[in-house]
């Protein structure tokens, strides 16, 4: 068979089209996506209980829910936060997980819970993303209408829309307000009709309700009987009837029913003016490619109303431009690659051969990665330029072999002796590339660029072996004239090798020493050279915030900053200023021209601090200089009182802020100020009232929680209850609330006083224990060195027990991530000593060949070193590519059938210099057009390291391979 493929080239073309069309028609149906950067599966939970103050949420939910989340496998981490009347707990979990499972048993909890809760707790909310995580798509409708009615258009028509988005976790809405029917009750009326506000309450939740009632029997079939209430209009909720001492009313007798837009929560503007916007976040899976796109296609479908929007920042566009440069990446490469192949190769049809190779290679690859369910991202298209450089490494070596063949017959001799090298160069390169398919959940997309390299590789093996060598064979001998650019080329580096090995040869004792700490130097480097923790890419979105005290209220924010907005808008790089006002804070979304460095815009924005002279402007990374890295770490001071935490904090803020470690920012205010009710509990017995009655009263009657839900034409509306001409009271006007008791009504006052104090309002919590977080920003340091200056701070304070300070999970690992990355890389070595020892039977000459892995990795980690730059996951992954690669160059001197090192070198010098020149050329268009970090990163030692492998392959790998020769002819003798 394999006889029939190399000497019909008429079968082996039918053959190899057919192979490609498939893959042609799977190429075209491949998907580009984004691979999201997140490490872990994420999920949260949100409950809502209006009304109720943040310690008592954190009793009765936040407390009973963490400690039944705590016992799910595969939990890594998980916070909380209470606020309002408002928990949120974000559970992070292992990408290794069955998110399925993971999701069905956090829902069987939260259901449980829930269903043990009062009733007027409102239905709880699960979703796959982390409450800080920011949005994929943010686009501002511009309020020129009413507020309220835009926000009402943009509920009915477009949340569901996106909600319904494959990948979406979920959709936020902000500006304007919310409709709802608000009942208002008179306190006098309901006090003397003796009733309680949550009487009505359960009245409504009564009408509002379909009850299972029961089967009726016939002869020969059954039906379900039920009892539906389900009110329909506002007059239905108007006529509930209500029992009160001297028979019934209505409920619109004792309250004034309405629809009505809900107090603004926060006020929205764009560069100043009034917008409502919609936030649509990614789940932990999500790809914002696909959601961009279909957002796009929904927004299409409603233009016809006239509605005029800004879509402020797409991050799945900036993932497709980022694919892009990637892209355009790869088109260099294979035009470098075209300039650079016909320099060495005199024959037309080896030439084209070989750059017909590239095109085909790709386009398998294509159709391997579409079958296997990949899509193409910025990793795979990175992993294929790499892989370009060593797809022409084994067609080179059937090239040249063709070339120096007088016959077919001769030439399909050689083929078959050269084929093991070929393989064994393949399986090296590929080998180490197995582990990373498993590290996704450390660092994403390593798996992508893996899987296009291994497919890759792979891929031309089979092209080269199989296809290749029925076509590149020509009975034709090709004379190449002496003066040609061909043989000049050859001539020049043939010479400069040949006068390098016999250096090598020549002082081989000194080379060897240089070898061997060659062979030392990488490891030392890497023990002690710092290690940082950098994957994000760049964005030309700002997030900044501005605090205030924590009641103040967000009217008021609106107006402070609108100088701040007018100065930041009157700058010509910034392209739009989203200011988010809350009470006590406003979040900051500046967008500014890709065409300025971000640094110039940080700073900018940091010299406008005096614009807001009543509040703390945060402006994140200022402080970062050019090679200097600079980390962000949220630390948490954990343990069980609230105030010890934030105490320490401080101090902990305060010592690394003296000792010039970095920046240091609390992430909590000062204590909010509140009025507080003191009961007297005589006079309640004698009323007949609890406090716990009295608490859900005044709840009911000043606060207004929501009672039900309502539906009508697809829209959900809460029904709230509350007292009517209750908002913004005066604690005096507050005391004189008539609250009902058995036998009447009574004023507050009557029982008990009104004081004012201040507590904390949010609480934080972290892996079911209190905390306080701040966050510090270094600069200069590696992570891991920043980390142990911050740790020997945090060991000099003395905490009282069961307190203590705490990283992220991430941060945490990080020495035990660099480990593992570490020991991949000496089982990779392994791996290939191994497979090695099985294709040679020699186990030195297999230890004499892997010895020029940690050599190939000098000179990159040399100019890291040099220019002070930390290690970051994405140049450990370079080293564990490279580690695969940098060996070809000794395989193929130690496979040379001539016995001296000198012409063991010449004879395969051309394939050592066209393989190096091939990858080092592929990889450097990824390395100065590429926008993505860690892409980056392995092209840097891709470069650098094959050039190393390069310069020590012909210039001290000799001296190793000399002193093998001299040693077996002193055994002879």
């Amino acid at each position: 068979m394999r006889n029939k493929i190399y000497n019909s080239s008429v079968f082996t073309m039918f053959v190899f089209l057919i192979i490609t069309i498939i893959f042609c028609i799977g190429a075209s149906g491949i998907e580009f996506g984004e691979t999201n950067n997140y490490k872990y599966t994420v999920y949260s939970i949100e409950f809502n209980y209006f009304g109720i103050d943040t310690p008592k949420m954190e009793e009765m939910i936040t407390i009973p829910l963490e400690e039944k989340l705590g016992s799910i496998n595969g939990i890594l981490d998980y916070k909380s936060d209470i606020q309002y009347g408002k928990s949120t707990t974000s559970l992070y979990f292992s990408k290794k997980e069955n998110s399925k499972n993971i999701y069905l048993a956090i829902r069987n909890i939260v259901d449980n819970l829930y269903n043990s809760l009062p009733s007027d707790v409102q239905k709880p909310r699960i979703y796959s993303s982390d409450l800080n995580s920011k949005s994929v798509v943010c686009i501002a409708f511009f309020a020129q209408e009413e507020k309220d009615s835009l926000r009402n258009w943009i509920e009915l028509n477009l949340k569901k829309r996106f909600e319904s988005i494959d990948g979406v976790s979920e959709v936020l809405i902000s500006g304007g307000s919310q409709k709802e029917i608000l009942i208002e009750f008179d306190s006098e009326k309901s006090a003397a009709a003796l009733q309680n506000p949550s009487d009505f309450a359960a009245i409504i939740q009564d009408g509002n309700s379909i009850y299972s009632g029961t089967k009726l029997r016939y002869e020969n079939f059954e039906n379900t009987l039920s009892f539906s209430t389900k009110i329909k209009s506002i007059e239905d909720i108007k006529n509930l009837p209500v029992r009160v001492s001297d028979g019934y009313t209505t409920l619109g007798y004792l309250a004034d029913i309405s629809l009505s837009s809900k107090p603004e929560e926060e006020v929205v503007k764009l560069n100043g003016t009034d917008c409502v916007s919609i936030s649509i976040k990614s789940s932990s899976d999500g790809n914002s490619i696909f959601i961009s796109k279909e957002c796009k296609k929904i927004l299409k479908q409603f233009e016809y109303t006239g509605y005029k929007y800004n879509i402020l920042y797409d991050t799945g566009k900036s993932q497709q431009k980022l694919i892009n440069s990637v892209l355009l990446a790869l088109l260099e490469s294979f035009l470098c690659l075209i300039l650079l192949i016909p320099l060495f190769f005199s024959k037309k049809r080896t030439t084209a051969l070989i750059l017909l190779l590239l095109p085909v290679s790709v386009i398998w690859t294509l159709g391997l990665l579409k079958f296997s369910a990949y899509s193409v991202n910025q990793y795979t298209i990175a992993g294929l330029c790499i892989a370009l450089g060593l797809i022409v490494d084994p067609a080179l070596i059937v090239s040249e072999l063709s070339e120096k063949s007088s016959c077919k017959e001769s030439f399909l001799i050689k083929l078959k002796g050269v084929t093991p090298s070929i393989i064994s160069a393949s399986l090296t390169s590929v080998i180490v590339l197995f582990p990373l398919l498993f590290l996704d959940n450390i660092v994403p997309g390593v798996k992508n660029i893996a899987i296009a390299i291994i497919f890759m590789v792979l891929v031309s093996m089979i092209l080269v072996i199989v296809f290749f060598p029925a076509f590149i064979y020509s009975n034709k001998i090709g004379i190449r004239k002496p003066n040609s650019v061909n043989a000049k080329i050859e001539r020049k580096y043939v010479k400069l090798t040949f006068k390098l090995v016999l250096i090598s040869i020549s002082r081989r004792k000194l080379i060897c020493v240089l070898y061997f700490l060659s062979m030392l130097l990488p490891v030392l480097i890497f023990v002690f050279m710092g290690k940082s923790l950098s994957l994000s890419a760049e964005s030309n979105v700002i997030y900044c915030s501005i605090d205030y005290d924590p009641d103040v209220s967000n009217k008021y924010i609106d107006s402070d900053i609108k100088p701040l907005i007018e100065q930041i808008k009157s700058n010509e790089c910034i392209r739009f200023v989203r200011s988010e006002c809350k009470k006590g804070n406003v979040e900051l979304e500046i967008g500014f021209d890709e065409k300025y460095k971000k640094k110039d815009v940080l700073i900018y924005l940091d010299s406008l601090k005096n614009y807001v002279p009543e509040g703390y402007f945060y402006v994140p990374e200022v402080n970062q200089k050019f090679y200097k890295k600079q980390n962000s770490f949220m630390i948490a001071c954990v343990g069980d009182d609230n105030i010890k935490c934030r105490e320490y904090a401080r101090l902990a803020a305060k010592n690394i802020s003296e000792n010039n470690v970095g920046k240091v920012v609390l992430n909590f205010k000062k204590d909010e100020s509140f009025y507080e009710f003191v009961p007297n509990k005589v006079l309640l017995a004698k009323n007949e009232l609890s406090v716990q009655g009295l608490a859900g009263t005044l709840r009911w009657l000043m606060f207004g929680p929501v009672a039900d839900k309502w539906i009508k034409d697809g829209k959900e509306y809460d029904i709230r209850i509350v007292g009517k001409d209750t908002k913004n009271l005066s604690a005096e006007k507050t005391s004189n609330l008539f609250v009902p008791v058995p036998n009447g009504s009574i004023n507050l006052n009557s029982l008990g006083q009104i004081i004012k104090t201040s507590d904390i309002s949010k609480i934080y919590r972290k892996n079911g224990r209190r905390a306080a977080y701040f966050t510090v920003e270094t600069v200069g340091l590696s992570t891991d060195k920043a980390r142990i200056k911050i740790e020997d701070i945090f060991k000099a304070i003395e905490t009282e027990k069961g307190y203590g300070f705490s990283f992220d999970y991430e941060i945490q690992r990080l020495s035990r991530n660099y480990t593992l990355m570490f020991e991949i890389l000496l089982l990779s070595i392994i791996a290939i000593y191994i497979l090695m020892v099985f294709l040679t039977e020699d186990f030195v000459k297999s230890l004499k060949i892997i010895s020029i892995i940690p050599v190939s990795a000098v000179l990159p980690l040399v100019i890291k070193l040099m220019l002070n730059t930390p290690l970051e996951l994405g140049d450990i992954i370079g080293i564990i590519i490279l580690s695969g690669i940098s060996i070809n160059n000794a395989i193929y001197i130690s496979e040379s059938h001539f016995k001296d090192t000198v012409f063991k070198v010449r004879n395969k010098i051309k394939s050592i210099v066209i393989t190096s020149l091939t990858t080092v050329i592929s990889s450097i268009p990824l390395y100065f057009f590429s926008k993505d970090n860690f892409s980056k990163s392995i092209a840097f030692f891709m470069i650098f390291g094959i050039l190393s492998s390069f310069i020590s392959s012909i210039f001290m790998y000799p001296a190793i391979e000399k002193t093998e020769d001299a040693k077996c002819k002193k055994n002879l003798v």
